[in-house]
């Protein structure tokens, strides 16, 4: 090999390395790494809160101390912070490189009190399927009987009507947990105040609040009666509030559609005794009787 050849391999291997040096100083010019604490309401760190660069795939997750470290792209605007149980939060940078951020409980309907079994739990000690709807809910629907009010207000809840009497809500089925046979009832079991009876006598203004328990869990509280579900009445009580009468009314009215004109008795006679002649039959009406 010449030496005229070699020189210029060792040129074009200078301008290699220069290029390649020019690229990895702009790529670093261009990124910036963004570190920061993240805690909650108290103080205390957060471990494995997820770190993303809004808008794309980019993130992390924060150590055992809550703190975390993420290289992003310098044109970058905001980082998205969201963990179990907190409120997801959006932070704009604005330049920043160190951020402390705090993230708040999620706490909504957490506290509720529920009537669970015989006495009441706090919704979020709960690990059972269920629902419960409000007085106040129930209050705002125009209904004749607590059956029909219940209508919609459980995602999985079912309530037909049938054609099982001529008594009034009498052909309403309710079911919570589907048919566990053909020819068995799988109606759910009703406790008013803890007294098993038909939901339609009680008057739909006295009621508290509805509790409907969907899973297997209820039977460890009532049994195999708790195989297709319990609902669970709670009717109002006493306060020392003062004094609030509330009156409320639903009327409906019966009309007939149709009204045939009847004859008048005499027509009617001779007309049927006419008819009889035609058919070569004797006449039904006498002249006494017409």
């Amino acid at each position: 090999m010449s030496k005229k050849k070699i020189e210029l391999q060792g040129i074009y291997r200078y301008l290699l390395c220069l290029f390649l040096s020019f690229m990895f100083l702009n790529s670093t010019a261009q990124q910036k790494s963004v570190s920061g604490t993240v805690t909650d309401q108290r103080g205390a760190p957060l471990p494995g809160v997820t770190v993303i660069l809004e808008g794309t795939t980019i993130g992390t997750v924060t150590d055992n101390n809550g703190n975390f470290n993420l290289t992003i792209p310098g044109e970058a605007e905001a980082l998205t912070f969201s963990f179990v149980g907190m409120q997801t939060r959006v932070i704009n940078l604005e330049g920043r490189t160190v951020l402390p951020v705090t993230l708040q409980e999620e706490t909504i309907g957490m506290n509720e009190i529920v009537v669970v079994g015989y006495g009441t739990q706090k919704k979020a000690n709960l690990t059972g399927s269920m629902e419960v709807v409000s007085g106040d809910d129930l209050a705002s629907r125009p209904a004749a009987q607590t059956t029909q009010l219940l209508q919609g207000q459980s995602p999985s809840m079912l309530i037909t009507m049938g054609l099982r009497g001529a008594e009034p809500g009498s052909g309403q089925k309710i079911q919570i947990r589907g048919i566990g046979s053909i020819t068995g009832d799988a109606s759910p079991l009703v406790l008013v105040d803890g007294v098993e009876m038909d939901m339609n006598l009680v008057d739909p203004s006295s009621i508290e609040n509805i509790t409907i328990l969907k899973d297997a869990s209820a039977s460890a509280v009532y049994g195999s009666r708790a195989a297709f579900g319990v609902i669970l009445i709670q009717t109002k009580r006493g306060s020392d509030r003062p004094i609030r009468l509330t009156y409320s009314n639903i009327t409906s009215a019966n009309v007939p559609y149709y009204v045939p004109d009847m004859l008048d008795s005499y027509t009617y006679a001779t007309i049927f005794n006419q008819a009889q002649s035609n058919a070569g039959l004797g006449s039904v009406f006498g002249q006494e009787v017409q």
